[in-house]
C-alpha cells in the first residue's frame, strides 16, 4: 500500500471558518481538512497573523481576546510554516 502526503497551503478563511462555525457547512469542511493525516497543512506567519485579526474583530465580544490566542495555539502543532 502506498501512503500519498499531500500539502496544503491553508489561507485564513479556512481557519476563520472553523473558529466562527456560523457557516456549519465550511466549518464541516475545514474541520474535515484538519483532521485528514494524508493532508501537510501548510501556513504564513501572515495567515497566522491575519486569523489573530480577522477573530478579534468578527467575535468580539463573542470570545476574549485570551480565547482568540488558545484557539491559534491549538492549531500551530497541525501546521507547518512557510517562511
Amino acid at each position: 500500500m502506498i501512503s500519498t502526503t499531500v500539502t496544503l497551503f491553508v489561507e485564513t478563511n479556512i481557519f476563520v471558518y472553523l473558529v466562527d462555525g456560523s457557516d456549519e457547512a465550511k466549518a464541516f469542511r475545514a474541520e474535515q481538512i484538519l483532521e485528514d493525516a494524508s493532508i501537510r497543512i501548510v501556513v504564513s506567519p501572515q495567515v497566522m497573523g491575519e486569523l489573530s485579526v480577522t477573530l478579534k474583530r468578527k467575535l468580539s465580544g463573542v470570545l476574549s481576546d485570551d480565547e482568540i490566542e488558545e484557539h491559534i495555539r491549538s492549531l500551530a502543532p497541525r501546521c507547518s510554516a512557510l517562511w
